[in-house]
């Protein structure tokens, strides 16, 4: 099985009509918990005045996971609780306006990105990072954790309790951690559940046996 992640968070086209579709529909028909769709949000609400493909200059270097990576099929269900809601929506203006929010915490040098494409949302917290170079919402991140209770400085035993068994992967460049995947029927607003997989991904950047990095991306 391949791990899929679809992190776009500098100078890209990010689409937000289809997704906000989904989350509504997965809230109202119930088929897995709405909170495991991260950025689903109104974006004609606290528009930006720069533009998602504006921040690709801006923005500090976070490490994204490759595109595709071995991951392990896990049942666990482990949204990540981030309001996101105070952040500035950074309007994408190709293939239909999908968004980028950002949250930063000062104190603890630890920034949160929510990016929402056609059929994608992508949510990664991670810390030792530089502020961005334009105004963002502040938040204290340090206490970011998913519903299990797994949080950056959590260890891979921590981790392999709630997600199961999974050996570490290389992530490139120097980088590695865990990589899960989890699959859950696609419902149709009028049709219900149907055969295309909604897949939810999640990866924990590893550091000395640590977490220092979680990326969690919805789609299909």
């Amino acid at each position: 099985m391949q791990f899929r992640l679809s992190l776009r968070l500098t100078a890209v086209a990010l689409s937000f009509m289809m997704c906000s579709m989904l989350a509504a529909t997965h809230a109202q028909m119930g088929y897995f918990d709405p909170d495991e769709v991260q950025c689903g949000y109104d974006r004609h609400q606290n528009v930006a005045a720069l533009s998602a493909e504006d921040l690709g200059s801006r923005m500090p270097p976070v490490f994204e996971p490759p595109p595709t990576l071995p991951a392990q099929t896990t049942s666990a269900r482990d949204p990540i609780p981030l309001d996101f809601s105070r952040s500035k929506n950074f309007v994408g203006h190709v293939g239909g306006g999908g968004g980028v929010r950002i949250l930063y915490d000062p104190r603890h040098r630890i920034i949160a990105i929510c990016g929402v494409e056609d059929t994608l949302e992508d949510l990664v917290v991670v810390p030792n990072t530089a502020p961005p170079g334009f105004a963002v919402a502040h938040a204290d991140l340090s206490r970011v954790a998913t519903a299990h209770g797994l949080h950056l400085g959590s260890t891979v035993a921590d981790v392999r309790r709630v997600y199961g068994r999974a050996p570490l992967v290389s992530f490139g460049h120097g980088h590695r951690g865990l990589a899960y995947q989890r699959f859950v029927p696609m419902p149709s607003p009028s049709a219900g559940p149907t055969s295309t997989p909604f897949g939810i991904y999640t990866s924990f950047e590893v550091r000395n046996d640590h977490v220092v990095g979680i990326t969690r991306s919805t789609g299909f």
